[in-house]
């Protein structure tokens, strides 16, 4: 705006074809929303920056909001509305977790993280830590997350792994804690951990950026990283992992029930995608 000071007198018509334009698909910037649940507190927690078009001016605003729906309308007078584009945007649950032999984990990640006032038909991509899948498959390995079954449009669920640095800093403090005893020795990270790490380092640099904000998309398939666990959270799937049952009733809550019948609809099951957090310079 600043450097077009008369963008302001053009008629009000042009100004929000210039404003809906921005809004093209391929000109739209992926934001995150943080979700973390605090039963001490507020139960349900959102996070994020809200779209620029909702504070530039009056006319962009009349725009964004016809593209984009409020994720927490329950909470939305007296916390601030959470704007939210479906088929962009991604919610992140428990971004706060991180999962440490030497720290005690985040223990909001002990109970359900579904906002019974959530609009889940809504969500089209969503993303874990992997350390809260692990944390969350210690009750039930087969299916941690039972709660994904009500997620009845996802498209994308993003796995955050943890980066080449963390790992190192976790290795580093398992080999000093193996090597207790012998304080005066400082013992070096085996070849092949750090030839890991190599590895990691170069599949985070060459990986893409412009998929999730500050995340690098890692191109290799890391099935073995709780993927099947993730999708049989889905609801019952025929045939082996290729499609799941979910309730077809909109959000699709129906007492948490994983069964097939009439009100049943057989859906692809979303794609599992693994990402590691850009290093900060």
């Amino acid at each position: 705006m600043s450097s077009f000071s008369q963008f302001g007198k053009l008629p009000i018509e042009l100004q929000l074809r210039v404003w809906s334009f921005s809004l093209d698909p391929h000109r739209i910037i992926p934001r995150i929303i943080e979700a973390d649940h605090d039963s001490n507190n507020f139960p349900h927690k959102y996070k994020s920056q809200p779209p620029p078009l909702t504070r530039t001016c009056r006319a962009s605003r009349e725009v964004a909001l016809k593209n984009y729906s409020v994720l927490n309308p329950g909470a939305a007078k007296e916390l601030g509305a959470i704007y939210f584009h479906p088929a962009f945007d991604i919610l992140y649950y428990y971004p706060s977790c991180q999962l440490s032999a030497h720290q005690n984990f985040c223990s909001l990640a002990t109970t359900s993280f579904l906002d019974p006032k959530l609009p889940t038909h809504l969500i089209q991509h969503i993303m874990f830590t992997q350390s809260y899948l692990t944390h969350r498959a210690r009750d039930s390995f087969l299916c941690p997350i039972p709660e994904l079954r009500h997620f009845g449009n996802i498209k994308t669920l993003y796995i955050a792994l943890p980066s080449h640095a963390e790992l190192e800093v976790e290795a580093r403090i398992w080999y000093k804690q193996l090597m207790r005893f012998t304080p005066d020795f400082e013992p070096p990270l085996h070849p092949h951990i750090t030839a890991s790490y190599a590895r990691e380092k170069l599949e985070e640099a060459t990986g893409r950026r412009d998929v999730v904000p500050s995340y690098t998309l890692l191109a290799e398939d890391k099935g073995s990283l709780r993927k099947h666990q993730v999708t049989s959270c889905f609801g019952w799937q025929e045939g082996g992992v290729k499609g799941a049952w979910v309730c077809g009733d909109g959000p699709g809550r129906n007492g948490g029930e994983i069964r097939k019948g009439e009100d049943w609809l057989g859906r692809e099951l979303p794609a599992v995608r693994y990402l590691r957090a850009v290093p900060k310079e």
